[in-house]
């Protein structure tokens, strides 16, 4: 009879743990699991990985604003790819004065052309990725010079698991990402770095980061198609 109860016993306490490893299954365990995870190794860890990166296709939103780039234009939507820091093709739209025009600018090693906003061939401009925007070395720069990162949830993206991160960071640190920043502002940003492999999804800057733009302005970095295989070439 005692080795019946012994055993009753013991299917009832692994029952009993068998509950509560369930129940830690649900909510409680991603506050836990952010918990745990240091925000600023994560971001270091970010920084590192689109370093390695090749390639990637990005799109840039702006909310409530513009960031100017040549010949005046006032660059509201771009999209595209990049490869290294020396390759960049898109497709932008942007203002001129009261019009809306599309333009395409490409760099290939060192060398610029942007179509003509009114007739559309292509002219050769003094481009660089840091002029327009420098996918790479931006988000590699603002994930190292972020401060007070923290971990504020989880989220699924087309199937991949990110963590969201939040932090402030110096418009000083914004140069390669947001041409003609002026030094001395605090923005927020906010991050999605993948839970697997820690490579940025999407980067989110909020606020002015010049005294002539809306202090509502949002711009978003869209990347996606990390290390696929195509090609940027000059134009012909």
């Amino acid at each position: 009879m005692s080795a019946r109860w012994s055993a009753l016993r013991a299917a009832a306490a692994l029952a009993l743990l068998a509950a509560v490893a369930c129940s830690c299954g649900g909510g409680g365990d991603e506050t836990t699991e952010l918990s745990v995870v240091d925000a600023r190794a994560l971001l270091l860890s970010a920084a590192d990985r689109m370093e390695g990166v090749e390639s990637f296709r990005f799109d840039l939103t702006h909310e409530n604003g513009a960031t100017e780039i040549a010949r005046g234009l006032l660059m509201e939507r771009a999209r595209g790819e990049v490869i290294g820091s020396e390759r960049l093709r898109a497709e932008v739209r942007a203002r001129a004065g009261p019009l809306a025009v599309d333009v395409e600018i490409r760099i290939v090693d060192g060398e610029g052309w942007m179509t003509n906003p009114l007739t559309g061939r292509w002219e050769r401009e003094d481009l660089t990725l840091e002029s327009i925007f420098d996918p790479v070395g931006g988000v590699t720069a603002l994930m190292r010079a972020a401060s007070d990162p923290r971990l504020v949830g989880r989220e699924s993206v087309d199937g991949v698991d990110f963590y969201r991160v939040e932090a402030g960071v110096a418009s000083d640190d914004l140069g390669l990402l947001v041409p003609g920043a002026e030094a001395g502002r605090t923005l927020v940003a906010e991050a999605l770095v993948g839970v697997d492999d820690p490579v940025v999804g999407r980067g989110e800057i909020s606020g002015a980061a010049a005294a002539a733009e809306d202090e509502e302005i949002v711009r978003r970095l869209e990347i996606s198609g990390v290390g696929e295989d195509f090609a940027i070439e000059a134009p012909r």
